[in-house]
């Protein structure tokens, strides 16, 4: 757009319908964005189509066409404004605009929104200079997810710039303003309008009339935004690029500390040829969230939980398994003397290691803070009861050696005699440790160790699955979405063709031209001699002769065919 077409706003204390304007947000080559307030003093956002380089305003607030042959294609493009703003407002996402009316004053079109404090990411750099790559990612991924929502509805953008992104106060996250209202090109008496885009914003594509543009169009004006936030100053525009302009790496341009991952994601949405870039939304946000993932929210999800080093099962088997060992051999080989604290010295050393070792991830808690779990406290009875088992039978030993060194004693003594003394008592054999019930103890607790070990493999099973599941959903949703979008503009061509066609069959008229995307204007009526415009819009043309030798008369509406009334 020419930088000598500068069309007014509306000034401070203007009644706009319902509504007074305070002060002018933003301005855009097609839009003012204004602050206004409603006899209840709320706070609202009003955009006003205003094309400046094809639209004027009068004194009395009103705006017209510079032009009078650009009065139809504005209004066409003027339906095609509050169009956008219907369909944005049927979306529903925390980082878009919360649409609440659309309506038509002074000769053009407005979008009512709620209004949330804050500032444009232009003001805030201003501001500021740049921005970390901690407080950038967050902005890039609260607009991604309104982009992600806009293009899953089939709306692009194509109109995103520094100004067109609102910073919302107390860390609410961006909202993203101002949508491209151009569903085709708009042929103006001067020049064919294909793009809002400007640059350096515009990708390469946008350059090309009737391009079939996708959502690597939208990432690569977000790809100059980013570049603009970490270095301080805008890249050189896509056309300057093509010609032999340089463009310095991210790495090397910002002038913040940033990660290389992060640095590399913005060059890959600069790319000039349009399949070089990200294709989709979610590719271009993992590539952002390579670097600094820690900070991120998504990182805390429950999908984490009870995998890896942070474990709880990691520390106790371990733990168990040395206490297994180490009973088992203080079972079945003897010993003088119980000593429990050997098994509980050797368990608190592996859980010391294993708690070194997971110091490494801060999501790890230290073993000692965990709560004991089954199997630890399975593992403290066994050698509780294992304790008691041996001090009993060390008990019962020390009776066997009393009772056996009497009978010794007496043997002596009855050998010593003269007269034969009876033969002494057999001693009964001492009987063998029993050792069953410490081997059933053991048995149990390493089938309670299986059984553990398995519930938590199962569990990996189950949540690796369920994730599987997930993605295949989330892409037969994309395909879906994608094959439905297809499906709508098959469709809307279809109907263009058919409208076409009927149109130069039944409006053979010296007033209709067949635009290069296809699309009937009217523009030129007025021309003919005799035509007069109504207050409706509608152009009325004089009477003309038809082939069949009668004369006919036919009104033109702004937005559908010729009319024959009489």
């Amino acid at each position: 757009m020419s930088k000598n077409f500068e069309t007014t706003s509306l000034t401070p204390g203007s009644r706009l319908d319902a509504y007074v304007i305070e002060r002018v947000l933003s301005r855009g080559p097609y839009s003012y964005t204004y602050l206004a307030k409603d006899a209840a003093r709320q706070d609202y956002l009003i955009r006003e189509f205003l094309p400046h380089e094809f639209a004027e305003r009068d004194a009395d607030g009103s705006v017209r066409a510079r032009d009078a042959e650009d009065r139809n294609p504005l209004r066409f493009w003027l339906r095609a404004f509050l169009e956008k703003a219907a369909q944005v407002a049927r979306l529903s996402h925390p980082n878009l605009p919360q649409v609440l009316r659309q309506f038509e004053a002074n000769g053009t079109g407005y979008v009512v929104s709620a209004y949330r404090r804050g500032q444009t990411l232009q003001s805030l750099l201003e501001h500021e200079g740049t921005l970390g790559e901690n407080p950038l990612r967050r902005v890039l991924l609260g607009v991604l997810g309104a982009l992600d929502a806009a293009h899953a509805a089939g709306i692009q953008h194509r109109n995103l710039s520094l100004e067109h992104i609102w910073v919302r106060d107390n860390d609410e996250g961006p909202e993203l303003l101002d949508f491209g209202v151009l569903r085709g090109p708009v042929r103006m008496r001067s020049r064919l309008v294909s793009s809002e885009a400007v640059p350096p914003y515009a990708a390469p594509e946008e350059a090309i009339p009737n391009t079939v543009y996708g959502p690597s169009t939208d990432l690569y004006a977000l790809g100059v935004i980013a570049y603009a936030a970490l270095s301080g100053e805008l890249p050189p525009s896509a056309q300057a690029r093509e010609q032999g302009g340089l463009l310095k790496p991210t790495a090397d341009a910002t002038r913040v500390r940033c990660s290389e991952t992060f640095a590399q994601a913005v060059d890959w949405a600069l790319q000039l040829p349009l399949d070089s870039r990200p294709q989709t939304v979610s590719a271009w946000r993992e590539s952002l969230r390579g670097s600094g993932a820690a900070d991120l929210p998504s990182l805390g999800s429950k999908s984490g939980a009870g995998k890896g080093k942070g474990s709880p099962l990691r520390y106790v088997v371990p733990v168990v398994a040395l206490v297994v060992i180490a009973a088992g051999a203080y079972v079945l080989v003897p010993h003088s003397a119980p000593k429990p604290a050997k098994p509980t010295a050797a368990a608190a050393s592996a859980a010391q290691a294993n708690s070194a070792d997971a110091s490494a991830t801060a999501a790890a808690p230290a073993p000692a803070e965990a709560e004991p779990s089954a199997l630890d406290r399975l593992a403290l009875d066994f050698l509780s009861r294992d304790k008691k088992a041996q001090e009993q039978r060390q008990k019962e030993q020390a009776d066997r050696d009393e009772r056996e060194a009497r009978a010794r004693e007496q043997a002596t003594k009855a050998a010593a005699a003269p007269a034969p003394a009876p033969p002494p008592a057999p001693v009964a054999a001492a009987p063998a440790p029993d050792t069953s019930e410490a081997l059933a103890r053991q048995k149990a607790l390493e089938q309670e160790v299986e059984r553990l070990r398995a519930e938590n493999e199962a569990r990996k099973r189950n949540e690796e699955a369920d994730a599987k599941a997930q993605a295949r959903a989330e892409q037969a949703a994309k395909e879906a979405a994608k094959q439905n979008a297809a499906k709508t503009a098959e469709a809307q061509r279809v109907r263009q063709a058919q409208a076409v066609a009927s149109a130069r069959k039944n409006c053979a008229l010296p007033a209709m031209e067949l635009s290069e995307a296809g699309n009937l204007t009217f523009y030129n009526a007025l021309s003919v001699p005799g035509a007069q415009e109504l207050a409706t819009g509608v152009i009325r043309l004089p009477p003309l002769d038809l082939d069949d030798g009668t004369k006919a008369v036919f009104e033109i509406t702004p937005d559908s065919c010729a009319h024959r009334i009489r």
